[in-house]
């Protein structure tokens, strides 16, 4: 028995090892800034399951056969693809420092698999997952396989409960966040009023609803534009840029959006231009040109 435990303490001890020793973002040069998620879409080419999309919006084929992390948001969204509106099953992962966002179609054979296993895990956001890419027998499909750390086999979502799974799954990461028991919070000053009338603005542009802005302000420590300092302002902005270019159909990617209205701004700014003209500028033009399609 003694043998056994150690036997048992020496494995978990290497295991401790192996997790620091991948979860530390290795020095040097990498390929993205922390906290930058990278799109990985799935989709068969040949055997392989999974693509990426280059600066100039052409796939490049990931051979990677699986995925080891942790699953921390589950969102559907919907998206125009040649002027029809799809739906998207996109889920966060988080390996470590890096982050990513797998996106399939909803209505598939990988999205019904990955559901219907998530569907049966109870705390998700804290499983450490193994998501399996496993190509199928015709050339067009890919299943998922979840393992935790055990296969889980679990039935096939049908079409028409995919949403309500979906809506399932989402609310358990909402149950296991800590509830806010204060019976009062102090609201905090507005320090910045001309920040209100800047996303004010922004928002009769791109059609962001008030709930929208009021969730990203928070993410970032206050409750409405005006309690952000303008380093935080600018970080919100570029989020609504990158959800706004994506939700227009005109990038593929909201990666892709945020980076061509950051390509935009800094050539204003360079210019001796003002930032916030170079953020409208920019605004205006992805309008002005999903109106046109």
């Amino acid at each position: 028995m003694e043998e056994l435990i150690k036997l048992l303490s020496e494995q978990n001890k290497l295991l401790k090892q192996l997790v620091e020793s991948t979860s530390k973002r290795s020095l040097g040069f990498n390929d993205r800034p922390p906290g930058l998620k990278e799109w990985v879409f799935v989709g068969r080419n040949g055997n392989d399951c999974l693509y990426k999309l280059d600066s100039k919006n052409q796939q490049v084929i990931m051979k990677q056969k699986s995925f080891t992390g942790y699953i921390i948001h589950v969102a559907v969204d919907k998206v125009m693809r040649r002027n029809k509106e799809t739906e998207k099953l996109n889920i966060t992962l988080q390996a470590g420092d890096d982050a990513y966002v797998l996106s399939s179609g909803l209505d598939t054979c990988f999205s019904k698999s990955l559901l219907g296993s998530l569907l049966a895990i109870e705390n998700i956001s804290e499983q450490l997952l193994t998501l399996a890419f496993v190509p199928g027998d015709d050339e067009s499909i890919v299943w998922c396989r979840v393992y935790a750390p055990n296969y889980i086999k679990a039935p096939l979502v049908e079409s028409e409960q995919l949403l309500p799974c979906a809506q399932m799954i989402l609310e358990k990461f909402d149950a296991s966040k800590p509830k806010n028991i204060l019976p009062f919070v102090q609201p905090k000053q507005v320090l910045y009023p001309q920040h209100n009338a800047f996303i004010k603005r922004l928002r009769a542009i791109s059609g962001h609803e008030p709930a929208w802005i009021v969730a990203q302000c928070r993410a970032y420590g206050g409750e409405q534009p005006g309690h952000l300092a303008p380093d935080k302002l600018r970080k919100l902005v570029y989020d609504m840029a990158g959800d706004f270019g994506f939700s227009q159909g005109i990038y593929y990617t909201r990666q892709l959006a945020a980076q061509s209205y950051q390509d935009k701004v800094t050539n204003f700014e360079a210019a001796g231009q003002r930032w916030g003209e170079g953020v409208l500028a920019w605004f205006h033009e992805v309008k002005n040109t999903a109106s046109a399609g």
